[in-house]
């Protein structure tokens, strides 16, 4: 939008609103004099609509009710251009999202040209088309939704060069089987963006191009377009670099979505915290992240329930110190509820340390990360892990602290645990993680 200007009107109770947008920054300024203040109402989606001088419009997401005394501008990171004279944002109907390039090159690879052995000629090589999409179905709110990662064929012309085909575009179409509203097309775009981010790596990630799509008399066909501002020079990482669509098997796409879609707070999410923020930061181990990678990977080890072996002696020992607190607790109650409940709370781990569990998925693990070790030359060992465990908690319980290069290591070889961890929850199959670990998936 940095180039282009926009120039619309909304209809007011004190008259016509004008509104002047240029780089996600929209002035609103009242089309006749009078000192009320106009209040602006979005819809429920947060969008404040109005129609452009060639009857298309234009929905500037403001997120709440705008004051508008004479003249007011207004910062946004999104708005919507929908060509439909017709258009209504309380009834509209749209087929879907159609997402390009970007970070997309990173997870699919062009494919939809090849040649044709069979019938080549002796001057040169003759290709055919190739249907190159991979498909996805997944349910969102009730809803059937196919997921199309697809490439395009372009045609170049050239008076010097000649005519010519590319294939370099990529795009993914989503689309709900019997519509959607703009609601649903936020949700599908934000479970995207994060699915993308887990599955290069990077926090940070970009879409070329992004169009609302709708069904028009010969099929699916574009109605508009969807602005987002994005991060500046997001780097867009080598497909064979990261986990691409061909790893992500049906069972595993669907884990992924559910995952992603869920708003139940009892529901595993993905590690997403563990990200870089941007390349400059991706070889940075913070006392921040430290923390994230520690609570990543017990997310993953409550999930799949990863308990040490059973200490009788320690067992009893914990119940009769339950017991005491139960007595205190009955009969004294000196102490706040919140302090018995924490105390309560800490015995909990005392079966379950949290470097004990670490190491016993590392054991269990360790083949399929051998790829991953070979590659870096990096070995860990227990009393690393209980290095890293009280490192993190060195930081929540004393702040600022020292990181040497063990921990750091270790901070680096538990990610890619973490991600193991992950990708086994969501149902790949082991063979595709071990090739993924051979990857620099982490760099």
């Amino acid at each position: 939008m940095k180039d282009e200007v926009i120039v619309g009107y909304l209809d007011s109770p004190d008259g016509k609103i004008i509104i002047y947008g240029n780089d996600y920054s929209f002035i609103f300024a009242k089309s006749e004099n009078h000192s009320r203040i106009t209040k602006i109402v979005p819809d429920i989606d947060g969008y404040i609509w109005a129609k452009m001088a060639d009857g298309s419009y234009i929905g500037i997401h403001a997120g709440q009710t705008i004051d508008i005394k004479d003249v007011r501008r207004l910062n946004t990171w999104s708005y919507l251009e929908v060509k439909d004279k017709d258009f209504d944002p309380k009834s509209y109907v749209f087929s879907g999202l159609r997402l390009s390039n970007g970070s997309l090159k990173s997870v699919f690879s062009c494919n939809a040209i090849e040649p044709d052995f069979e019938n080549n000629k002796k001057d040169g090589i003759v290709y055919k088309y190739k249907d190159d999409t991979i498909t996805f179905e997944t349910s969102l709110d009730g809803k059937c939704v196919k997921w199309e990662f697809g490439s395009r064929i372009t045609e170049k012309m050239s008076i010097m060069e000649g005519n010519s085909l590319e294939n370099k575009d990529v795009c993914l179409d989503i689309t709900f089987q019997n519509g959607c509203n703009l609601h649903e097309i936020r949700e599908s775009y934000r479970i995207t963006e994060r699915l993308i981010s887990f599955l290069t790596f990077q926090r940070e990630v970009e879409f070329k191009k992004i169009e609302l799509l709708r069904e028009g008399d010969y099929g699916t066909e574009t109605i508009g377009n969807v602005n987002i501002r994005i991060f500046d020079n997001v780097e867009v990482r080598e497909f064979v670099e990261v986990i691409n669509v061909v790893y992500l098997k049906e069972v595993v796409f669907d884990n992924l979505v559910k995952t992603l879609s869920s708003d139940d707070l009892k529901t595993k999410g993905l590690p997403l915290e563990i990200l870089p923020d941007g390349k400059r930061n991706e070889y940075r181990v913070t006392v921040g992240r430290i923390r994230a990678i520690c609570s990543a990977l017990e997310m993953e080890l409550d999930a799949r329930k990863v308990a040490v072996s059973k200490n009788d002696e320690l067992e009893k020992l914990v119940n009769e110190i339950k017991g005491i607190i139960k007595n205190h607790r009955k009969k004294l109650h000196t102490l706040s509820d919140k302090t018995y409940d924490s105390i309560s709370g800490s015995l909990a781990h005392w079966n379950n340390p949290l470097a004990e569990r670490i190491i016993k998925a590392w054991n269990e693990h360790v083949e399929v990360l051998r790829p991953f070790l070979c590659r870096y030359g990096i070995n860990v060992f227990d009393e690393d892990i209980n290095a890293f465990v009280k490192a993190r908690n060195n930081v929540t319980h004393n702040g600022l602290i020292s990181l040497d290069n063990k921990v750091v290591n270790t901070a680096f070889v538990l990610m890619a645990l973490t991600y193991v961890c992950t990708l086994e929850r969501m149902g790949m199959e082991t063979k595709y993680i071990e090739d993924i670990m051979g990857k620099r998936l982490f760099r």
